[in-house]
């Protein structure tokens, strides 16, 4: 994590508002333990391009790591819900599973699986590859594999 605090300070010298690096960078920090600096980040995103989808998805995980899902819910009610970006829907079964809501949880986690099949075999891995905190991907997968749609049956 230290390195990667050296090079995001020097990419943002030289370029401190691209939304997108800011956004990642700080979502990256969130989950990596650094709330705070990774919540900075962020919000200086939001300043260039606050409703993209991504932005919104970073935004519930980095919240959703503070445990405050609550919070979530009011970026997620702000945004459309049917964005066809999986990792979205990935965001927002977290939030919503998190806070109880598993219905809605469990809808969304089959939008996300229909956009990326993989997910229903491989959840996971998929939480591995964005949770580097250990503690909070295995808290997630808890959470989100109850939920996953059941595989089909083969003929």
């Amino acid at each position: 994590i230290a390195g990667f605090e050296r090079a995001l300070q020097q990419a943002l010298a030289l370029n401190g508002n691209h939304p997108e690096f800011l956004h990642w960078g700080g979502t990256y920090l969130c989950l990596a333990g650094l709330h705070d600096q990774g919540r900075a980040l962020m919000e200086r995103a939001a300043m260039f391009h606050h409703r993209a989808p991504l932005y919104v998805s970073g935004t519930l995980l980095a919240l959703y790591a503070q445990r405050r899902s609550q919070e979530a819910i009011a970026a997620l009610e702000d945004m459309a819900i049917d964005i066809p970006i999986y990792m979205m829907q990935l965001c927002r079964a977290t939030v919503l599973a998190d806070i109880g809501r598993t219905e809605e949880a469990a809808d969304a986690l089959r939008r996300a699986v229909a956009l990326m099949p993989a997910l229903a075999t491989e959840l996971e891995a998929e939480i591995r590859k964005w949770m580097h905190d250990v503690a909070l991907a295995d808290r997630t997968h808890r959470l989100l594999a109850p939920l996953l749609p059941p595989a089909p049956q083969p003929r």
